[in-house]
């Protein structure tokens, strides 16, 4: 499912909602029943958004599960649940007080050891289900490489889709035996919420690097070309999927089948759209396992590289 890395692209627009990243990047839960059916409920771990308020979240929710109601002839009775720990989450699938989770793939890696999944989803962005992240420099500061940036000052975009941007970064920091963690390689690390945060004061130069995910590097180029002339990419990720909503795989209800159409065509309607919209995606498209190994090959050879010694 590789894609050449110009078709990384994506649309990051800087949107001032009130409930952002609601649905899938939000943390959030709903079920659905009708008459005795067994409700679904859903759960997220609170490390897939920021700047969202946890009411804010769940009333976004609420109105979406009761347009899919209303649309689909399906009784709604909308709950949440929330996570901060793993251990919570596997404890919650395998008691059957949750039927599916949207986590980060961290978090998926120690999930999954201890409970069977299915059903997994992803976000779609310009056609794409995976991130790849990017160290940018300024194009006239004749920086060529990582190691010409000993010593200088980084700024990170945080976000959802950047949670394994600084697993990437120290794994190609070893690989390239280059001395200590990232908050040691650089004199300064700074951490913004804000894409252009990040970008603009590399672009501006009132800072050495940013790290930030490709295709939000491709919409700030694409709404201001010198962006994309000014900088340049010293160093880039593999593809690799930042987040995911995965079914326990003992989930078993007579409105399964209404419940994943319901995430999978949630582009196809107006209430869906508006909430793919909120997370910055164009579709959720649920993948077959075979699909998430190359991000848990690079989790995995990440840990074993970050135990190596340093120089």
């Amino acid at each position: 499912m590789k894609k050449s890395p110009s078709r990384f692209a994506g649309f990051h627009m800087k949107l001032k909602f009130t409930l952002c990243v609601a649905l899938f990047w939000g943390v959030a839960g709903l079920g659905f029943g009708q008459d005795n059916t067994q409700q679904f409920s859903i759960g997220f771990s609170r490390r897939l958004f920021t700047n969202v308020n946890d009411n804010d979240a769940r009333a976004s929710i609420k109105v979406w599960s009761q347009t899919v109601a209303k649309e689909r002839d399906i009784e709604a009775n909308p709950s949440a649940q929330l996570f901060d720990r793993v251990d919570d989450m596997v404890a919650a699938m395998k008691n059957h007080d949750v039927d599916a989770m949207g986590m980060t793939f961290e978090e998926y890696m120690l999930l999954f050891t201890e409970v069977d999944t299915s059903h997994c989803f992803l976000t779609q962005t310009s056609g794409e289900l995976y991130e790849e992240y990017v160290l940018l420099v300024q194009d006239a500061a004749g920086i060529d490489g990582l190691d010409a940036l000993r010593g200088r000052d980084l700024i990170i975009h945080d976000s959802a889709r950047t949670s394994l941007a600084l697993h990437w970064l120290e794994s190609e920091m070893k690989q390239q035996n280059l001395p200590g963690k990232v908050d040691e390689f650089f004199s300064v690390v700074k951490h913004v919420e804000k894409l252009s945060g990040a970008v603009l004061p590399v672009f501006f130069g009132q800072a050495n690097a940013c790290l930030v995910t490709q295709s939000g590097f491709s919409t700030m180029s694409e709404l201001n070309p010198q962006i994309g002339q000014k900088l340049q990419t010293v160093a880039r990720s593999r593809p690799l999927i930042p987040a995911l909503l995965c079914f326990r795989k003992d989930f078993n209800s007579p409105q399964k089948e209404h419940i994943l159409e319901a995430f999978s065509e949630l582009n196809t309607s107006s209430s869906g759209q508006q909430i793919l919209t909120i997370f910055q995606a164009e579709a959720l498209v649920e993948v077959d396992a075979k699909a998430l190994e190359e991000t848990k090959s690079f989790i995995s050879q990440s840990l074993v590289i970050s135990m190596k010694p340093t120089q």
